[in-house]
């Protein structure tokens, strides 16, 4: 196993096709939200992966394998790939004391970084291919529980919406239902009023009945009385005429 080293394109984007074998590719994204923007995936022979400007990578082959392929720059121009590591690191540029206020690092460690390794391009590295597939592993699986807890979230926010609509729903029968129910009562109030007033206005029809018929039978009376009276008056003159 083997590790071309880290490096990024200064000037264009790289397009790799890999011709042969398997491996792992790390491309580190600044630009990207997610945590330390480190992406992690494996390719085979077909694959293509395309790395921006600026971007980190490096690509990692198995134990025992082999992993080719070819890239392409975007422009037509020579792109030199700055690398990270070895005597000709961009880092060996910058100088120790540059690197050491960047890392926040003391000069002995940065002194003892930039010396640690002479290769550049090509690094011995058996397990860093299967370590990265591991990490890559761990990364999707917690991809995976943020997704699950994501979609588990979304499912208790559509039960609790649901249930808020449910008990709207519930809320806004009951109010039609106490609406109607007091529509009820005040139809019947009104319908036992109006009856109420029919009662007293039949009620009064017939005592101004009653009154009339009474006062009918009186004048009846008083006339057949005064009919009476002149009746006795004419007997009493036609018999005083006869004597």
């Amino acid at each position: 196993g083997s590790m071309m080293g880290p490096h990024w394109n200064p000037k264009a984007t790289e397009i790799a096709i890999v011709t042969y074998g398997e491996g792992m590719v790390q491309i580190v994204a600044p630009n990207e939200t997610d945590r330390c923007g480190v992406r992690r995936f494996k390719v085979s022979e077909g694959d293509v992966f395309a790395t921006s400007r600026y971007e980190p990578m490096a690509q990692m082959s198995y134990d025992n394998d082999s992993l080719v392929f070819m890239g392409f720059s975007t422009m037509s121009k020579r792109n030199h790939p700055q690398f990270l590591a070895g005597s000709s690191s961009v880092l060996q540029t910058l100088g120790e004391s540059v690197v050491s206020l960047s890392l926040n690092a003391n000069r002995s460690d940065v002194r003892q970084l930039l010396s640690s390794q002479a290769d550049a391009i090509i690094l011995a590295c058996p397990y860093c291919a299967v370590e990265e597939e591991k990490l890559m592993k761990e990364e999707e699986e917690r991809q995976r529980e943020k997704e699950w807890e994501r979609e588990k979230e979304e499912e208790e926010e559509e039960k609790r919406e649901r249930e808020k609509e449910r008990e709207e729903e519930e809320a806004r029968k009951k109010r039609e239902e106490e609406a109607e129910e007091k529509w009820e009562r005040e139809k019947e109030r009104e319908e036992e009023e109006a009856r109420k007033r029919r009662e007293e206005e039949e009620e009064e029809e017939r005592r101004e009945r009653e009154e009339e018929e009474r006062e009918g039978e009186r004048e009846a009376r008083e006339e057949e009385e005064e009919g009476r009276g002149w009746r006795k008056k004419l007997v009493f003159k036609g018999r005083r005429e006869w004597n």
